[in-house]
């Protein structure tokens, strides 16, 4: 047995690895009613963690609930379509699941919303470094071919004057 695996079996699984597999759910302090608005029932749901409110049709809002963190897409499609009579499938609740996630509806801990801000400024990071151009800092031009002392030097005897105080009152 190598080391490697050795860990892998009496070490915990790292938190991020394990926040990241999770499946999304509803803030448990979430608020909802439902209303009338141009004749048509509508859910207005408050998420106190977001601190915003959402509005969803009465089928959607029924999907949404079945989200508890523990549910997979696939139980949560079969409990759906049992609820609806009409079959649904795993991958349109996957789909529902990342439009809910992409308005930051689904409820995430402290710890979550810590590895989610660290796992998005390394992101950055990489973003910067691939963008940053070949003449952006010009102190690490390099001159492989010519060495500019000698140039210097002699540009220097020629301007010399320019740096004294006489010049710069002048």
């Amino acid at each position: 047995m190598n080391l490697t695996r050795a860990l892998e079996v009496a070490l915990p699984d790292i938190p991020a690895r394990t926040l990241a597999e999770r499946y999304p759910r509803i803030d448990p302090g979430t608020s909802f009613r439902e209303h009338i608005e141009d004749g048509r029932a509508v859910i207005r749901v408050y998420v106190p963690s977001a601190n915003c409110m959402f509005k969803f049709p009465p089928a959607n809002w029924q999907l949404a609930r079945l989200f508890n963190g523990e549910r997979s897409y696939q139980e949560i499609a079969e409990l759906y379509s049992q609820e609806i009579g009409a079959q649904y499938d795993p991958q349109d609740v996957r789909d529902f699941a990342a439009d809910l996630e992409s308005i930051e509806f689904w409820y995430k801990t402290p710890q979550e919303k810590n590895i989610q801000q660290i796992q998005q400024a390394v992101e950055q990071r990489r973003k910067k470094l691939n963008q940053r151009s070949r003449w952006a800092d010009l102190s690490m031009v390099m001159f492989p071919a010519f060495n500019p002392d000698r140039f210097l030097t002699v540009l220097y005897r020629h301007t010399r004057f320019i740096y004294t105080p006489w010049f710069t009152i002048r």
